[in-house]
């Protein structure tokens, strides 16, 4: 969520007008991200994006 948190907050910052709704919207992306079925989960994207 940190790594989402800092690679997002801009964008995510500007659709959002609370600092809840930023922190809502950044644990929503981190889950999508986390559960996309396009790749193996839980090794491949977990630590292909640690390690980048």
């Amino acid at each position: 969520m940190n790594n989402m948190y800092a690679d997002h907050i801009d964008v995510v910052g500007r659709w959002s007008k609370s600092k809840e709704m930023t922190r809502k919207r950044i644990s929503e992306l981190s889950v999508s991200f986390l559960c996309d079925e396009s790749t193996n989960h839980p090794t491949d994207k977990i630590w292909w994006y640690m390690n980048s």
